[in-house]
């Protein structure tokens, strides 16, 4: 099995779509490190999870993961980011046809 490597990027997004914790900071780094001095999070433990959820797609060389309505989109060994595919519409205006 390869290794996944988190970003801080995927923990950030981590926290705020799946574990609903808002106000973090703009900035990734101050963000991860809000979550843990202001929230009490152990990052670390939140690492771990994310690279047992990647683990088999990062070795089978997907391109992301989907696990309870969550996807989680990786570059190579990478975990980039973390999308919530349930509060996402799939089209932000109709489709039109010729015809129509």
């Amino acid at each position: 099995m390869v290794k996944p490597v988190i970003t801080v990027h995927a923990i950030r997004w981590f926290a705020e779509r799946v574990l609903g914790i808002r106000g973090l900071p703009d900035d990734d780094v101050e963000a991860v490190a809000a979550l843990r001095a202001v929230h009490k999070v152990s990052t670390a433990d939140l690492e771990r999870v994310l690279e047992q959820l990647v683990e088999r797609g990062v070795t089978a060389g997907a391109s992301a993961v989907l696990f309870a309505g969550t996807r989680y989109i990786l570059k190579g060994p990478y975990l980039i980011t973390v999308l919530n595919i349930r509060r996402q519409p799939r089209f932000s205006h109709p489709i039109e046809r010729d015809g129509d």
